[in-house]
């Protein structure tokens, strides 16, 4: 099911794109972005990495993030973006799980081997949740 554009609302512009950036913020205030994967279901956003990432780290200090369409290596394909604010979730919650559940919808395979290698890392997974944010 695609969602219609007052569904999506505010994150619009990442609607039919596999990638986003997602930028936060050192703790200098200095903007950091970095392409991801992602899912969306409805106003939300989801990601999936591993709690030590610099985003979780940043997250973490200060959940004002934004997103906007990107291609794998990050590059832009739009000027806009949209803010949010980013939610850290761990493994086991409600949000955790209906995250999880979307990204392995949207990516299937890749995700699987995705969460395959940070298991053999070591790492523990972290979900993150991405809202509407009014500037």
């Amino acid at each position: 099911m695609v969602a219609t554009q007052e569904q999506l609302g505010h994150f619009a512009l990442l609607e039919g794109h596999q990638y986003m950036n997602l930028t936060t913020y050192r703790k200098n205030g200095t903007e950091v972005s970095r392409p991801v994967w992602f899912a969306m279901d409805g106003k939300t956003i989801y990601l999936y990495t591993l709690d030590e990432s610099g985003k979780v780290k940043h997250i973490r200090r200060n959940g004002d993030v934004y997103v906007s369409p990107s291609d794998a290596r990050g590059n832009a394909l739009s000027e806009a973006r949209s803010a949010g604010t980013a939610t850290l979730h761990e493994k086991g919650t409600p949000t955790a799980q209906r995250a999880n559940a979307r990204l392995n919808k949207k990516y299937g395979l890749l995700k699987w081997l995705i969460s395959l290698t940070f298991a053999v890392r070591g790492g523990n997974p972290i979900w993150i949740e991405i809202v509407p944010r009014q500037d």
